[in-house]
């Protein structure tokens, strides 16, 4: 027994573990601009990364970004409402036996781009 909660816990720290933000990138565009973009499991990771490689640009400036326009892309295995619902059904598996149930889920599920500049 003692086996299998070590297991279940294990499993359990990779996916939260997946779920942290991953570095972003930050390229260069015209007029003082900048696009970060950045992947992630959940939109708002990827957004979190993205907006941290545009903390982290700025920083060298001494400067703290503005951003001018985001947008974001879901690039799952399924769709997103289809996600959802295996999402919650997931939930249910786990609270009801105890089970981890595997996810479709990557942490490269969403991507999210912010256009900045960066102000003092």
């Amino acid at each position: 027994m003692r086996g299998l909660s070590t297991a279940a816990l294990a499993t359990a720290s990779l996916l939260l573990g997946a779920c942290a933000p991953r570095g972003g990138t930050v390229l260069p565009l015209p007029d003082q601009r900048y696009e970060a973009s950045a992947l992630g499991q959940s939109r708002d990771a990827a957004t979190r990364s993205a907006l941290q490689a545009a903390e982290q640009r700025c920083g060298r400036e001494g400067a703290r970004p503005v951003v001018l326009a985001r947008a974001y892309e879901y690039q799952g295995l399924v769709d997103e409402q289809t996600r959802r619902a295996l999402e919650q059904v997931q939930e249910v598996a786990v609270v009801s036996t105890g089970t981890v149930v595997p996810s479709l889920s990557r942490d490269d599920d969403y991507r999210a781009i912010l256009q900045f500049r960066c102000e003092r």
